[in-house]
Formats: structure tokens, sequence, C-alpha cells
């Protein structure tokens, strides 16, 4: 259900995005940012302070230069990390946590930040019994370095950090996410031809 969720937010927001911004396409360039890496977190209701026990993570996003130096992005992230303490002892769990993020990303030559919102879902997989939560806002944010790998391809090592205010039950909590992540950006459209 939680996917049919997801699936569907993605399906209407990609139309709504294409109409605002048909003219700023023309006239700007547009980038496709892919990320992996390894994902610590925790979950409030759990009892258990960060978990060391990293899961892979994966982020999509499109991105749109809005001025030099400043980006606005659009993308589907989706996290996972183990838990071992708290009501996780001995059950052998798993978070993972996904949805969509939106915001803006600042760069200044080498270092770039990143600051907007995630809209995400929270996912229990463990020995004994599971469970899901629904969508819920939070933040994303994001540091790193930039460089050029050669014609319009960028690479974007960084870190990543998410919380979301998600539960799995009838009680208010929230997860938190670092992330450790390799990115690399490829420019798809440019209005200039010679732009780098």
């Amino acid at each position: 259900m939680k996917s049919t969720a997801i699936a569907l937010a993605m399906m209407l927001a990609t139309p709504a995005l294409g109409v605002a911004g048909a003219n700023l396409l023309a006239a700007q360039d547009v980038s496709l940012e892919l990320r992996g890496g390894a994902a610590i977190g925790n979950y409030s209701e759990s009892g258990a302070g960060l978990e060391w026990e990293p899961g892979p993570s994966f982020a999509a996003e499109a991105q749109l230069e809005v001025r030099p130096r400043l980006a606005v992005y659009a993308g589907f992230a989706r996290s996972s990390f183990g838990c071992e303490e708290g009501f996780c002892t001995d059950r052998d769990a798993t978070f993972t946590a996904q949805g969509i993020t939106a915001g803006a990303r600042w760069t200044s030559g080498l270092p770039w930040v990143r600051a907007g919102l995630a809209w995400q879902a929270l996912e229990l997989d463990a020995t004994g019994g599971g469970g899901s939560g629904d969508m819920a806002l939070g933040f994303d944010l994001g540091a790193g370095v930039d460089f050029s790998l050669g014609r319009g391809v960028r690479a974007r090592p960084g870190i990543s950090y998410r919380r979301v205010g998600s539960s799995l039950d009838d009680e208010d909590g929230h997860f938190t996410l670092l992330t450790l992540e390799l990115g690399a950006a490829v420019r798809i459209l440019s209005p200039d031809p010679t732009a780098r």
C-alpha cells in the first residue's frame, strides 16, 4: 500500500512540475543526479539511540539551475538501516524509509549544501512481525564537495541528514537518517552547448 501511495504521488508531481517549469527549462541548465551509499539511523519509538548497523541508500533527483550557483531539486530517496537495541533486541530488524525530497542546492565552487523537505514513509521488517507508517513530512539536509569529471558531468560526494515525523503505531514518532553518499550529476539540458 505504501509503494502504491508513493508511486501515485510521483505520478501526480511529475506533470505538475513539467507544466510549471516548461518555460524555465528553455533558459536553464537541467541535471539528473544519482547518489548511492550507506545509511545509519534510528527510530524514536524503538528505545534505541543512533544505530550503527548501516544499510543501503539510493537517491535520484532532477535539478534545475534557477540562478548561477543555485538550483532547485525534486526526486526520490530510499534508505535503510539495521536496528539491534530497544524493541529490536533479538528481532533482526531493518527499517526502510522512502519517498519524495525537494528543496534547493547552493554551491560555491568546491563545497555545496542542500536544504529541503522530505515526504516519506517508514517500514519495519523484523522477525516476529513488522509494520509500516503513513507518509509524513520532515526535512532533508546535505553537504559535500562538487567537482567536474568532464563535459557536463560532476561528482558530488557528501553526507545527507533526514528527519521525518513518522510512526509505526498510533503514537507520535520520528526517524532520523545519516547517509554517506557518492553522487554524480549529468547535465541533460543546457541553453549553452559549450557549458561545462
